[in-house]
């Protein structure tokens, strides 16, 4: 089975109100929002939101070849580390998860 990244959100959203009964909302997030509100979304750990970002990286691009070679999941770690950095200045009210998939 094959997902696209879109595909891939919506399972994400679907599973954690199965198994975690938490409700999700889709919000659209920039590194330059400086509103400090989570948008209504429902607090997971510490009083603070819940965040994530799909990615689904291919181990067949030039970037990823050669530690994909070497290491099992080289590629999703890439994509994970990269969106830690992406999103580092998130408001404080924001938990961040990246979900990266290779």
């Amino acid at each position: 089975m094959t997902l696209s990244g879109s595909a891939f959100q919506i399972f994400v959203e679907r599973s954690l109100f199965l198994i975690c009964h938490l409700p999700s909302i889709s919000v659209s997030v920039n590194n330059n929002n400086n509103n400090n509100n989570n948008n209504g979304a429902p607090p997971w750990q510490s009083g603070r939101a819940l965040t994530w970002d799909v990615t689904v990286a291919t181990t067949l691009a030039d970037s990823y070849v050669p530690a994909s070679f070497v290491t099992a999941a080289a590629a999703a770690e890439a994509a994970a580390s990269r969106e830690e950095v992406k999103y580092s200045d998130l408001p404080a009210s924001f938990s961040f998860q990246p979900i990266a998939v290779d």
